[in-house]
């Protein structure tokens, strides 16, 4: 006997959210209203400690943080390119016939390998450095190594912003109803996110041969609405 499996059917929430009022005053609380349904809401109010675009969700974006990211630019390479061209003619220059174990480097080769760099991402410093040290042999006396790795961009996520990440606040999803006081004036960005998630879907063996769980097995649809609150003294 086969017993058919019904999946849910994940879509992306449907919703609105007011507030009430939406001009107030400090200590006077606004109460916002989410008209639909989602699986989880959270309401981030706008004001210190709850603004979205301070938190976590938006500043990682979906990216893995705690991981090293450089990349050399096209515009970082030209701005060092004719300081580079020029050690490497000095270094040249200064090899004496006794220098057996130095080799002139070849000036046109390295600037194209160092172009070949643009754009590439390496996961951490050392590596960028090692690559430069095989195209700029020899050149680390003249801190050339540490000259070019500076000029890369580094697009690692590890610090939170100052002041740490903003939180938001859950909403209990049946009720749709929470009452939140400012204590401080301003205009302020209000942002309710709301999450539906599919349920696992199952790959290879399904769950028998693959027990692990993680959150690639699933997906995750959210909606994302603000309304502007205006707070005075």
């Amino acid at each position: 006997m086969t017993f058919m499996g019904c999946e849910k059917n994940t879509v992306a929430p449907e919703f609105t959210v007011s507030a009430s009022p939406s001009t107030t005053t400090v200590g006077m609380p606004v109460n916002f209203q989410i008209e639909g349904e989602a699986e989880s809401f959270v309401l981030y109010t706008g004001d210190a400690g709850h603004d979205y675009q301070n938190s976590f969700e938006s500043i990682t974006n979906g990216q893995e943080t705690n991981q090293e990211r450089y990349v050399l630019e096209e515009a970082a390479l030209a701005g060092i390119r004719d300081s580079v061209a020029t050690v490497i003619e000095i270094f040249n220059a200064g090899i004496m016939p006794a220098d057996t174990f130095l080799n002139p480097i070849d000036q046109s080769a390295a600037l194209n390998a160092l172009a070949d760099m643009v754009g590439r991402e390496f996961t951490n410093r050392e590596t960028a450095r090692y690559e430069i040290s095989l195209i700029l042999p020899s050149l680390d006396r003249f801190a050339t190594w540490d000259y070019v790795i500076d000029a890369f961009t580094n697009n690692s996520l590890f610090l939170a912003p100052e002041g740490g990440f903003s939180t938001g606040i859950a909403i209990n999803r049946y009720e749709r109803s929470f009452d939140y006081t400012y204590t401080e004036p301003g205009t302020f960005t209000a942002t309710v996110i709301a999450t539906n998630v599919s349920d696992r879907n199952h790959s290879g063996g399904g769950l028998t041969e693959n027990p692990t769980t993680s959150i690639d097995d699933y997906d995750i649809l959210r909606t994302i609405r603000e309304i502007t609150i205006t707070v005075n003294p």
